[in-house]
């Protein structure tokens, strides 16, 4: 099978019928940042709010109104982007400044 240039088995098709993705998420032990687009017509936003009772203390929702899946605005781009990069230079700790200021 191919989806959008990446050739998938079978096998990968009857793991994901099988897989309780939010139960294997449940021995994750770090920091999450969520960035889920409110418009999402593939992955509603139900899907985030799950997870975050599975990481109640340890994760954060970032909502992002009127994107899509695929993050298709310039504008949502910019936040996903904007977040996920903010996460990363903190090393998952929200609440260090790492402006300088």
């Amino acid at each position: 099978m191919d989806i959008r240039g990446r050739k998938l088995g079978p096998a990968l098709i009857e793991d994901v019928k099988t897989l309780d993705i939010y139960e294997t998420a449940k021995s994750y032990q770090g920091l999450v940042k969520i960035i889920h687009g409110d418009a999402d017509d593939i992955a509603p936003i139900a899907y985030a709010e799950k997870y975050m009772e599975i990481y109640p203390e340890s994760a954060e929702l970032v909502t992002v109104t009127g994107a899509d899946h695929g993050w298709a605005n310039l504008e949502d781009r910019g936040i996903l982007f904007d977040e996920t990069e903010r996460f990363f230079l903190k090393g998952g700790n929200e609440d260090e400044d790492t402006t300088g200021e």
